[in-house]
């Protein structure tokens, strides 16, 4: 049978704590509610949890939350009075765990965000033991080390077994923590190697270009990110250079046009689609690095969540990156119900997933056209750009927004992001969400907004019990009261102005 190796002490060390966690709070099969983050890494993790917990036995349910505000704290404790006596938060509640403690008393926290307490006996987390939460570590991956102390080695030679080690898999891709590297690293390394020894995924070097599923080949190159430059920036100009290189752009069946995608390509055109853009890049880039950064961002390891072959998921993707999309394309919709069953294969689900998934990427391009055009202005503070959509967009979709207007710039050029915009939930009425987006690397120097967020959040909470905040080192946000808004970015460019020096 097939272990999980772990060879790095700080490892080892997280994995002996979740097998502690395991032992003096999950002896039991008592009724249990698993509440997890509204994002790729949250569902992938919350799902995972409960398939572990559903196959030991338990009478499990599942909440899917964006905060932890009074309001969100109302709904959770409706849904324990119903008869849950353990609450297992996944992807969440670091930034919150005395909160957590005093409302309900029976939780376990499995998270990878900054935390709020350091010394717990009933939170995992890798930033206790050392390990970097963005590129080493995600929620999924803290969540499986703790299903992987429940169950024992035979376990894993079973679906769900697979199941669950893919899901980990997919939320550390869709945490974007092999993003830096091009490949997953640390612990999700670790993961990901175990995952494919039991059957449950496959990893390779390939063309690292978004879409190899469900874009056709001009759409995939002209929606790359970094942008390359024109023709490939424009599709329609992109699929002419394609013909013009030789390369077959589409198949005729039975009187139909169908689209190729990278998954159609030979190896040998991938090949020589490669060496083509290489070409191209060399006579149209001036600069080296700006050269070498593109050359590096189309060669990548990519995925393939190969234990779903045969659901009705493949008919979507088995690629986690596009999986990620889907997922958030139903949670900033509200659609969890979907999102979740999603992730069983089920075809009412995929189905419905789709219709969210061409809704998703409408609302997305809108947004992106809103700056294009100028109808929504960037505002220049001495450390960042910031985006005031208002009442335009959905708050869900902020971070995605901010990390979609940065990575719209290379890396040489590129500074953090914040966007704005107001929240629809009417309970939440006279409150906005901020979401602040950096390059990977600023987080190695002495940056940590989460931490400076949470301790906003403290602050704020005192006026309004609806202020929420935290995250990462450079991904996170913060929700506070519309009047509080040129305060709270002017108190951010002052603390970055302090930590970017």
């Amino acid at each position: 049978m097939v272990e999980l190796k772990l060879h790095d002490q700080r490892h080892l060390r997280m994995l002996e704590q979740a097998r502690e966690i395991a032992r003096e709070h999950f002896r039991e099969n008592v009724p249990t509610l698993v509440i997890c983050h509204a994002d790729g890494d949250g569902i992938s993790s919350g799902a995972l949890m409960y398939m572990g917990l559903w196959r030991m036995g338990c009478d499990v349910d599942f909440l899917i939350i964006h905060d932890l505000s009074e309001p969100v704290i109302e709904k959770i404790r409706r849904k324990m009075n119903e008869g849950y006596h353990r609450a297992v938060f996944c992807d969440f509640g670091a930034g919150n765990e005395s909160v957590i403690a005093r409302e309900f008393p029976n939780y376990v926290i499995l998270d990878h965000h900054e935390p709020e307490v350091w010394v717990s006996e009933r939170h995992l987390n890798p930033i206790f033991h050392g390990i970097n939460d963005m590129t080493e570590c995600s929620g999924s991956v803290t969540c499986f080390l703790l299903i992987y102390s429940l169950f024992d080695k035979e376990f894993w030679d079973t679906v769900w077994g697979r199941k669950i080690a893919a899901l980990a898999v997919l939320g550390a891709v869709a945490d974007l923590q092999n993003v830096k590297y091009g490949r997953l690293i640390g612990l999700n390394r670790d993961v990901l190697v175990f995952a494919k020894e039991i059957g449950a995924v496959d990893f390779w070097e390939d063309i690292g270009i978004y879409g190899r599923y469900t874009k056709p080949l001009p759409v995939a190159i002209a929606h790359h990110s970094p942008k390359l430059p024109e023709p490939l920036s424009d599709p329609s100009k992109c699929a002419a250079w394609l013909i013009s290189k030789g390369f077959k752009i589409y198949e005729e069946e039975n009187g139909h046009r169908y689209w190729r995608r990278l998954k159609d390509l030979s190896e040998e055109e991938k090949k020589r689609l490669l060496e083509e853009l290489e070409v191209f890049l060399a006579t149209s880039v001036n600069n080296e690095d700006e050269f070498v950064e593109y050359v590096e961002s189309l060669r990548n390891e990519v995925y393939e969540l190969t234990v779903y072959k045969g659901s009705e998921l493949e008919k979507f993707s088995l690629d986690p990156r596009e999986l990620a999309t889907f997922l958030n394309s139903c949670t900033r919709q509200s659609d969890y119900e979907t999102a979740f069953s999603l992730l069983w294969g089920d075809i009412v689900a995929v189905e419905k997933a789709m219709k969210n998934y061409r809704l998703y990427r409408s609302l997305i391009r809108e947004a992106l056209e809103a700056v294009r055009s100028g109808f929504v202005k960037p505002q220049y503070y001495n450390n960042f750009v910031f985006y005031n959509f208002a009442n335009m967009i959905n708050e869900k979709v902020t971070g995605v927004i901010a990390t979609k207007l940065m990575k719209r710039e290379l890396k040489n050029r590129r500074i953090p992001h914040v966007v704005a915009a107001y929240h629809t939930d009417p309970a939440m009425r006279g409150m906005v969400k901020i979401s602040f987006r950096a390059p990977l690397e600023l987080s190695e120097k002495n940056l940590n907004v989460g931490k400076f967020f949470a301790g906003l959040k403290e602050i704020f909470r005192k006026i309004d019990p609806r202020v929420d905040g935290g995250g990462h080192k450079a991904a996170c946000a913060i929700t506070i009261p519309i009047k509080y808004l040129p305060k709270v970015l002017e108190l951010l460019d002052e603390y970055l102005s302090s930590v970017l020096e």
